[in-house]
Parts: C-alpha cells; sequence; structure tokens
C-alpha cells in the first residue's frame, strides 16, 4: 500500500530521476566524474522523498517512536548535501580543498545539532503523544538551505562571468525559483516534500550543463571551434577586435616529454588568456595549438596592453605564443578581419624565429 501510494504522489519526479539517469548514461560531453555526483544527487533526491513519506506515516501513530526524529533529522541534513553535491558538478570543481572544507563547516556543525536535537530541545523535538514542538533554533535547517542556496548562486556567478548573459541568468533561474517555493513552505509553514523541486531543478540544470559542455574544449576549458562560429554570426556586431594566437613547438613538448607535458602546457596558457581576458572578451581552442580572442566593444588599446600581459605571463611560464590581431572596422568582414589577424600572427612568428628568440 504504500509503495503504490509513494509511486502515485511522486510519479512525476520519479520520471524525471529515471529518464535523467537514462540521459547521464548516454552523455558523451560529461565528465565521469560527473556523472558520478549526478547519479549520487539523484540517489539523495530519491531517498529524501522515500524519508519524508516515512516520516509522514510517523505522524499518524499516537505516541512517540524514535523513528520520526531520526527521519526528520535526515532530512534537514540532506538538503543542504543535495545542494553541496550539485555544486560540484561544476563550479566548485576548481575550489582549493581548505576552501571547500570551510564551505562545509555549517553543514557539519549543524548534522549532530539536529540528530541530537530530540534531548537538547533546540531545533525540535516530539512529546510523548508524538506532537512536533518548535525549539528557539527550529529556523535553522532553512537558514543552512538558505545560505547553500546562495553559495551555489555565488559560485556560479563566478564560474559563468566570462560566457553569455543567458548562460549568467539559467543557474539562477534554476536556483531561485526552487527557493522562492522553499521560503513560501517556511513561511507558511506548510510540510511539503522538497524532492519535486529539487528533481526538477537538477533535470534543468543538468540539460543546461550539458549543453554548455558540448560548447567547452575539455582540455583547456575554453569555448571551442564549433562556439567560435556561432559567436562571429550570433555576435557579430558586438566584436570589435580579433586576436589569433599559435603556441610555438607543442609537438616538440609531446614528441620529446610526452603528451602530458603539452597537455600541461595547453592549460597552463589557457588558464592565462582567460585571466587576462576576463569579461572584456570570449577565448576559444580553434585547434591543437591554435587559439582566438574575440574581444567586445573594446579599443586598440585594450588590445595591445592585453596581448603584452599574456605574453609576458606565457614567457614567465617558459612557454611561447605568437600573436596578430586586427580591430575591426566599419563594413569589415569577420572572416576578412580573421585573416588578418592570422597573418599578423604568421609575420610575428616569423618575426620571433629571424630573432632567434626560443621557440
Amino acid at each position: 500500500m504504500f509503495i503504490a501510494q509513494y509511486i502515485l504522489e511522486n510519479y512525476v519526479m520519479l520520471f524525471e530521476l529515471g529518464g535523467l539517469l537514462m540521459v547521464v548514461s548516454l552523455s558523451v560531453h560529461i565528465t565521469e566524474k560527473m556523472k558520478k555526483a549526478t547519479r549520487l544527487i539523484v540517489a539523495m533526491i530519491f531517498f529524501e522523498s522515500i524519508s519524508f513519506h516515512l516520516e509522514r506515516l510517523a505522524q499518524a501513530l499516537p505516541t512517540y517512536n524514535f523513528w520520526r526524529p531520526f527521519l526528520t533529522s535526515w532530512i534537514y541534513t540532506i538538503y543542504p548535501l543535495i545542494l553541496i553535491c550539485l555544486m560540484t558538478i561544476t563550479v566548485m570543481r576548481n575550489i582549493r580543498r581548505k576552501k571547500l572544507i570551510i564551505l562545509i563547516i555549517p553543514e557539519i556543525v549543524s548534522i549532530p545539532l539536529y540528530f541530537t536535537s530530540q534531548w537538547t530541545h533546540l531545533v525540535c523535538y516530539y512529546s510523548d503523544d508524538n506532537r512536533y514542538i518548535a525549539g528557539p533554533l527550529y529556523r535553522w535547517p532553512y537558514f543552512i538551505f538558505v545560505f547553500y542556496s546562495f553559495v551555489f548562486v555565488f559560485y556560479n556567478i563566478q564560474y559563468f562571468k566570462g560566457f553569455s548573459a543567458k548562460e549568467r541568468f539559467l543557474p539562477m533561474y534554476i536556483i531561485l525559483f526552487p527557493l522562492c517555493g522553499v521560503i513560501y513552505y517556511m513561511i507558511f509553514r506548510e510540510g511539503r516534500d522538497y524532492s519535486g523541486l529539487f528533481s526538477s531543478a537538477l533535470l534543468v540544470y543538468y540539460i543546461f550543463i550539458y549543453i554548455h559542455m558540448a560548447k567547452i574544449d575539455p582540455l583547456t576549458g575554453l569555448l571551442n571551434r564549433q562556439s567560435y562560429y556561432k559567436d562571429i554570426k550570433v555576435k557579430e556586431k558586438e566584436i570589435t577586435a580579433i586576436v589569433s594566437i599559435d603556441m610555438n613547438n607543442l609537438k616538440y613538448l609531446n614528441d620529446n616529454f610526452g603528451h602530458k607535458a603539452g597537455d600541461m602546457a595547453l592549460k597552463v596558457i589557457s588558464a592565462i588568456f582567460k585571466e587576462i581576458v576576463f569579461y572584456k572578451g570570449s577565448v576559444y581552442r580553434i585547434g591543437g595549438d591554435e587559439f582566438v580572442i574575440l574581444y567586445f566593444r573594446v579599443d586598440e588599446e585594450t588590445v595591445k596592453k592585453d596581448i603584452s600581459k599574456m605574453r609576458e605571463k606565457i614567457e614567465s611560464a617558459k612557454y611561447r605564443c605568437a600573436f596578430g590581431y586586427t580591430m575591426i572596422e566599419k563594413n569589415m568582414n569577420i572572416d576578412e578581419a580573421a585573416a588578418i589577424a592570422d597573418k599578423m600572427m604568421y609575420i610575428n612568428k616569423a618575426e620571433m624565429k629571424a630573432n632567434k628568440i626560443p621557440q
């Protein structure tokens, strides 16, 4: 009876979670680490929903039962854990371990608080006749959930700040609408299950991440060749400069020190490109050692300064790159501008070779 009622009440959520698991298994743009994190989140949402329904059954008992405070504590614990795991899919991958530990301290502190509350009466407890009694910290679980929601929003803003406004907005939409639902339940004290909100948000977020990752070069984290071709059409009116870049001696590194050395070099210089360009433009890896930067609404002086900074940092890392750029003039075709930038880059490459600058 319980199983049938559970399936009927959670049919949409179960359909979403099952479909997401199948999509994950077929994904080619998502790393295995991200797939494992997604499966873990699906499992937590599923077990949270079961726990909620079991806790609701425990509410109907005439006397206090140990399982009710245990299930309540587990539900309070799992909501922030779902958000933390959701963040690890993308936005927290590059966060240092120490910082990550600091971020999860509120959750670590909260867990014993929940599971001992039946005796300490701090968050909530149940009387002998099985009545819920709020403690002085009864809103603490909601506060922790809201805290991690804002952490999620903050790191998404940081992660997507170099991308389009739509890509920055969608993660906000995915978290803010479920958060509004949670706040509504909190204000009106409605004992609703949040698993449906979580499953829908996770499904939309995963689809978004899948589409986003299809635009990203998996090695460097830069936008890929397909994104470049799309952006020169969609953002043509915003582009004010094109920079063509070619890394020197990638083949030499691969042949003499192995592909790991070559991959490390590509990662290092790509990180430098992203750091210098930041929000002023977009950086693309369009070939093995070929890169392009599209600048939006910046002047020539800014482009020159950025190239100088990139060259200096790359040389400090013991690598070399040739640069060429062109400013987009009125009525200039993007393909024509890209060809000019390429020509300037090859001139720079020849000058480096002629001047016997280490390649």
